[in-house]
């Protein structure tokens, strides 16, 4: 009688208990490591600057480190290590934050490459199957919401992965949001999801848009100007002609592809800021660009004309880049000709760009972060 009547006592007990609160988020944000490279350190912060705008517990991870390096901090957080699913057990969500993170092209070729150069596996074809479990959930329990933020997917799937067809179907199960970052990504990943796959997918933008800007700075008369991508031809004289159309001096900016790791923010914020004080850029160099828009200067793109995107610092992404944001008229393309010859287009365009205004010239570029950072919002409701 005595067991009857406590059990029955537990049942209301439970019958009329408060349902427990539902734990808070805790966000696991998988970046690819920096390098030293400006353009994807400033992908990489742009994810602490989201999330702590939005008053969220999260902890960066890099899935590869060089053996030399012990860690690396991004905007003053410590990126973590991982290799495991394990390692992100406890967290609510998992967010693949930019570049090419869930891209199998990418995964059999950079990654691979790269951990076997670190030593985290032993062979490239070892590095394709930790990509696999890394970042698509080959043979690994997910531990969390997936969601996959600013990737590029621009590759033709079908051609150059003809085996692609279990990966892309791991990624319609397991994500419950991907943000391609332009429309040739969102279709490129759409061909080879199913119709119902496709609902999850959105456009999205490059993760780099998301950076806050600057205060205004005063305006120097000069254009700031690196060359990390394209090979152009004859790139001093270039510079020069650029000098003589203008009336503008020519600011290099070499230290955009050697950040120090001691240094990494001060020394990234202080290129920001010269950038922000330039009357226009021009360089061929992705991040470079998107990094001149987000701080309001006009930006003249260069690149080698390109069909399709190859690997993963093809000139593609900068034709869809600039195809996107409507800036087509500031993207010179070299094709078959002299090398003089380009220089004169791209000195003509360069002449007019310091009196564009940037109101205008981005007013594109700004509706789209703004749904881009909408459809994150809704994703992650924060404190904000």
């Amino acid at each position: 009688m005595i067991t009857r009547f406590m059990q029955k006592a537990r049942g209301l007990a439970r019958l009329f208990s408060k349902p427990a609160p539902p734990r808070a988020p805790r966000i696991a944000v998988i970046c690819a490591a920096h390098r030293g490279n400006s353009g994807m350190y400033s992908v990489d912060s742009s994810a602490v600057h989201y999330f702590e705008g939005r008053g969220l517990a999260f902890d960066i991870f890099y899935a590869q480190r060089p053996p030399d390096r012990e860690a690396d901090v991004i905007a003053g957080h410590t990126a973590k290590l991982f290799r495991r699913m394990k390692d992100l057990s406890g967290y609510s969500d998992i967010v693949y934050w930019g570049d090419f993170l869930n891209n199998p092209v990418y995964g059999r070729g950079d990654f691979a490459n790269r951990d076997r150069g670190f030593g985290h596996s032993a062979t490239t074809r070892e590095g394709y199957d930790a990509w696999k479990r890394l970042f698509n959930f080959y043979g690994a329990r997910r531990p969390g919401n997936a969601v996959s933020v600013g990737n590029n997917f621009q590759h033709d799937f079908a051609a150059e992965l003809p085996n692609a067809k279990p990966i892309f179907a791991r990624i319609e199960k397991n994500f419950r949001a991907i943000l391609p970052r332009d429309p040739h990504s969102l279709q490129s990943l759409s061909s080879m999801l199913s119709p119902e796959g496709r609902s999850v997918a959105r456009q999205g933008m490059d993760c780099a848009f998301l950076l806050p800007p600057l205060p205004a700075q005063p305006k120097d008369d000069i254009f700031c100007y690196t060359f990390n991508r394209s090979k152009l031809p004859q790139r001093e004289r270039l510079i020069r002609r650029i000098e003589e159309v203008t009336g503008l001096r020519g600011q290099p900016m070499p230290g955009w592809m050697h950040l120090k790791e001691a240094d990494a923010e001060a020394d990234f914020q202080a290129m920001r800021a010269k950038i922000a004080s330039a009357r226009f850029v021009v360089s061929d160099t992705y991040h470079f660009l998107i990094n001149s828009m987000v701080l309001g200067v006009p930006v003249v793109g260069l690149g080698r004309t390109a069909e399709k995107q190859t690997g993963t610092l093809g000139d593609f992404k900068k034709r869809m880049l600039f195809g996107m944001l409507d800036l087509d008229a500031q993207y010179v393309e070299m094709g078959d000709e002299t090398p003089e010859a380009y220089a004169e287009r791209v000195a003509e365009i360069c002449r007019a760009a310091p009196n564009l205004d940037p109101a205008q010239l981005y007013a594109r570029m700004h509706t789209l972060r703004d749904g881009f950072r909408g459809d994150l919002d809704q994703l992650f409701p924060g404190d904000a």
